[in-house]
């Protein structure tokens, strides 16, 4: 053991003693002789660890913990981060050769986590998650009242986004803004006038809002005097003539975004460019049918007017968007 001292007493050849006489002049010496000696220390057991690789992409992966050590000498690791597990015994001794596996990062942010063992800490480093964006809702209508909206941004932690729109009557009800996923609100105002369709763009996904026109409620008419009794017309007046035939359907073209998509094939009924579309059994399609048609659609429509100030659709050309 370290540090120990052994001291050794070798006896001479004479009996060592002291004689005690009655005389005092009588006396013997006694000798001796002491050696000492320093035992070897014990050297520590050293451990060793190494990984490779510790450099990992978003998409995680496998990598092999090294370690070296003396057989004799016994080691125990742990990992930091749930997000990294190292397959096989957390224990053990002597040299070991075990495999660890990396999870897929599912935030924008660089990540780090330590596999220790002894004294020896190993560093790993996960790249972030490029960030991706998505609406959950493309869009939706609403009544000349107006009122509240919601929908969802999807995307990462980490992911930084804002949304905006052009439209005056659109406003936000929750922050406009975010580095994660979450819900967004909007507030429309009552439409005095024809219908309308806003967006709101976050990161180029656009959520369309479609408001129907104000339903005009006409004054009552003023009540007619009463007529005076007329005299008697002298000539004879001639037959009254009969009244003047219905204009003739004026042709129409509208180009725009479809919204507030109603009513069963063939009979269907959809907003376009600020009116109202009816598409019945007459009517043929380009690109598609009756079955195709969907909210956020662009369509291009050839018809008549009607006398409801609707269009009647003879030919309806569909172009999709992307959702």
């Amino acid at each position: 053991m370290a540090g120990l001292r052994v001291d050794l007493i070798r006896f001479p050849t004479q009996l060592c003693c002291a004689v005690l006489c009655a005389s005092a002049a009588l006396s013997i010496a006694c000798t001796s002789t002491s050696t000492s000696a320093t035992g070897p220390s014990a050297t520590k057991c050293q451990v060793a660890a190494t990984a490779a690789p510790v450099q990992f992409t978003a998409g995680g992966g496998t990598g092999t913990l090294n370690i070296t050590a003396a057989r004799e000498c016994g080691w125990t690791l742990g990992v930091q981060s749930s997000w990294v597990s190292v397959n096989g015994s957390n224990a053990g001794s002597g040299d070991a050769s075990l495999s660890y596996s990396v999870a897929n990062n599912p935030a924008a942010l660089v990540r780090t986590a330590e596999i220790v063992v002894e004294d020896q800490h190993v560093q790993l480093t996960q790249a972030a998650a490029a960030c991706t964006y998505a609406l959950s809702r493309s869009g939706d209508g609403i009544g000349a009242a107006g009122g509240a909206l919601k929908f969802d941004v999807l995307t990462l932690t980490g992911c930084s986004w804002t949304a905006s729109t052009s439209s005056s009557w659109i406003s936000f009800t929750t922050p406009s803004s975010g580095s994660s996923a979450a819900s967004v609100g909007v507030s429309v105002a009552a439409n005095a006038g024809a219908a309308r369709t806003g967006a709101v763009v976050v990161s180029g996904h656009s959520y369309l809002v479609s408001q129907d026109a104000a339903v005009l409620t006409p004054a009552p008419p003023a009540p007619s005097p009463s007529p005076s009794p007329a005299p008697t017309p002298s000539p004879t007046p001639a037959p009254t003539p009969s009244p003047a035939p219905a204009p003739a359907p004026t042709p129409v073209s509208i180009s725009g975004i479809l919204s507030l998509l109603s009513g069963t094939c063939p009979n269907i009924r959809f907003t376009a460019g600020a009116r109202l579309i009816v598409a019945d059994k007459n009517t043929d399609y380009s690109h598609g049918g009756c079955k195709d048609v969907s909210i956020g659609d662009t369509v291009q429509v050839n018809g008549t007017t009607q006398s409801d100030g609707s269009v009647l659709a003879t030919h309806i050309e569909i172009t999709k968007n992307a959702k």
